[in-house]
């Protein structure tokens, strides 16, 4: 009865759960978008490859992004090292998941 309970509250709640995201969700999830970071920062992902930081104090890095099946995968010059993630969403906050689970996070700011 507990678990039924708890399943409940979660439901009512409007709680969600986020699953990983495939390959064209990702694509219409990112392309165009704006995330704003819990640390004032915020990341752009325009259409022709490139990602954009901006930093708080008004400075901003060019890197690159694509997918590479399921993964999003980044690369930030002038290193050459991609690093790619699985991408998850709910409600508004997109979560880029490392292979060993570390997780950044942010909320879409289009």
């Amino acid at each position: 009865m507990p678990r039924l309970l708890l399943i409940l509250t979660l439901l009512l709640s409007g709680a969600a759960e986020a699953a990983p995201l495939g390959h064209d969700a990702i694509a219409q999830l990112l392309t165009g978008a704006r995330l704003a970071y819990d640390d004032g920062t915020e990341q752009s992902f325009p259409a022709d490859g490139r990602t954009l930081f901006f930093a708080r104090d008004g400075s901003q890095s060019i890197g690159h992004w694509e997918l590479r099946g399921d993964l999003y995968c980044s690369v930030w010059p002038p290193s050459d090292h991609w690093a790619c993630y699985g991408v998850e969403e709910a409600e508004g906050v997109i979560a880029f998941v490392a292979e060993d689970g570390r997780r950044t996070q942010g909320r879409l700011a289009r």
